[in-house]
C-alpha cells in the first residue's frame, strides 16, 4: 500500500487518517516528533494526533489514527503541524482542511454525488428535449425578435461534457487500481 506523503486537504470524517512526512531537519531518530492540531473557524482545538516512526521509512514520521474526526460536523477547519523536541518546536504545516460528512454514522443527510460533468449532461439533455418539442426556433413579437437556444450548440456542449465525463471515468478506474478502459490491445497477424 502506498502511503500519502502530504497532509490531506479534503477528508471524510471517520476515515482512517494516514500519511507520512519526511522532514530532513526534524528526523525521528534525532528525537523529533510531529503533532497535528485541527481547529475550527473560532480557533478552538477539535482534534490532536501525534506521529510515530514510519514502518516503511525509519527516517519519516507516520501520522495514523483510525476514525479521525468522526464526531465533528462537516465544514472548513484549519490543520497545523508542529515538529517538537523537548522545549524546541517549529511549525511545519498550516493549511485548510475541508471535512466531509461522516457517512458511517448515518447523519450525513443529502450528499452531492455527481460531478460537474454529470450535472451538465443531465441539464443539457433536459434542454435538448425541450428544444425538440418546440415547433419554432425563433419568433417575432411587437418588433422584438426572440431566438431560442440553437440545437446544434446544445449538441456540441453535450458532446464536450460527455468527453469530460469519460475522462473522469477513466481516472476513477485508474484510481481504483483497474485498467482505464480506453486502451486497446494490439493484435499482430502474420500471414
Amino acid at each position: 500500500m502506498d502511503i500519502q506523503t502530504r497532509e490531506p486537504e479534503i477528508f471524510a470524517a471517520g476515515d482512517s487518517l494516514i500519511f507520512q512526512r519526511y522532514l530532513p531537519a526534524f528526523l525521528p531518530g534525532d528525537g523529533w516528533s510531529l503533532r497535528y492540531v485541527l481547529t475550527d473557524s473560532q480557533g478552538n482545538k477539535r482534534s490532536e494526533v501525534f506521529s510515530e516512526i514510519s514502518p516503511t521509512n525509519a527516517r519519516a514520521h507516520l501520522i495514523y489514527e483510525d476514525g479521525y474526526a468522526a464526531d465533528l460536523p462537516d465544514g472548513d477547519y484549519v490543520l497545523t503541524g508542529q515538529a517538537f523536541k523537548v522545549e524546541e518546536k517549529h511549525q511545519v504545516y498550516y493549511g485548510s482542511l475541508v471535512l466531509q460528512p461522516n457517512l458511517a454514522n448515518g447523519n450525513a443527510g443529502p450528499v452531492k454525488v455527481q460531478t460537474e460533468a454529470q450535472e451538465m449532461i443531465a441539464l443539457l439533455k433536459d434542454t435538448l428535449r425541450q428544444l425538440y418539442k418546440l415547433k419554432f426556433a425563433e419568433t417575432e413579437d411587437l418588433r422584438s425578435r426572440f431566438k431560442l437556444q440553437d440545437q446544434t450548440r446544445v449538441l456540441q456542449d453535450l458532446k464536450y461534457w460527455k468527453e469530460v465525463r469519460l475522462s473522469e471515468i477513466h481516472a476513477e478506474r485508474v484510481r481504483n487500481g483497474r485498467e482505464p478502459g480506453n486502451c486497446t490491445v494490439p493484435v499482430f497477424r502474420i500471414c
